[in-house]
């Protein structure tokens, strides 16, 4: 840590990073608009509980928006305007307080989305009579087995207006994405703020497109070059980017 190559790399990040920490905070506090529901209880009870959380987790990941976790403490003490939608996955086992959690969620006008095999015992294994009711709130039950894919579908067409209004799309000739990106408005200016980094092994091509059919143009607001809406990230790269929209007059 002490070489000067590596001193000089790191005051250079740094320095980026301060020069854009307003377009970085707000990239960093955006609204979770998902939450997975997660129960000590079953993770207590099953043996590959979090293994099966964190491949839905990891479906979603990459999607554009930021994810959360959603407990029995966290929906009686925080806000729960601050989400929109909790998927309930895999979580047989609940205690009493858990499952009254969840349905005061609901009695408070919330969404959860939940499938076939969750809530179905109580801390010690036993079968729970009880079942979520809608009340006030939107209740989404999974009557058969669902692959992850299609539970990932479903959340995201009952947030599909609060997606972002910008898209990444990404070649990188692999069935799976391998760069994660976040967008906001720009709080200083028109357009977006976005930033993308590529976790995979191999560089990826990527686009960048508006939702509503307009052209996008991107900036690397780090180095000021124009990139248009059509580049490559190498592995383990990272971008901020300032997009701007330009609309077709044809």
């Amino acid at each position: 840590n002490m070489q000067p190559q590596t001193v000089n790399e790191i005051t250079q990040v740094m320095m980026g990073l301060n020069s854009f920490s307003e377009e970085i905070i707000a990239l960093r506090q955006q609204r979770r608009t998902v939450r997975i529901f997660y129960s000590e209880t079953s993770a207590i009870n099953k043996h590959h509980y979090m293994t099966e959380l964190t491949k839905l987790y990891e479906s979603m990941y990459f999607e554009g928006f930021p994810l959360g976790f959603a407990t029995e403490r966290i929906i009686k003490k925080q806000d729960n305007n601050n989400w929109d939608l909790i998927i309930v996955y895999n979580t047989d086992f609940v205690t009493e307080a858990e499952f009254k959690a969840l349905q005061s969620y609901l009695n408070s006008g919330g969404t959860v989305l939940i499938d076939n095999q969750s809530l179905k015992k109580n801390e010690y294994g036993h079968l729970r009579e009880k079942q979520l009711r809608q009340s006030n709130g939107t209740l989404i039950k999974i009557e058969e087995p669902i692959q992850i894919s299609e539970l990932k579908k479903k959340a995201l067409s009952l947030i599909s207006k609060k997606l972002p209004e910008v898209i990444l799309e990404e070649f990188s000739g692999q069935n799976f994405k391998t760069c994660t990106w976040r967008v906001v408005k720009n709080p200083n200016g028109e357009g977006f703020l976005m930033n993308i980094v590529n976790l995979g092994k191999k560089t990826a091509r990527l686009k960048v497109g508006i939702r509503n059919g307009a052209n996008a143009i991107c900036t690397d607001m780090l180095t000021g070059r124009v990139l248009g809406s059509n580049f490559e990230l190498k592995s383990n790269g990272v971008l901020l980017l300032e997009v701007k929209t330009e609309y077709n007059n044809n």
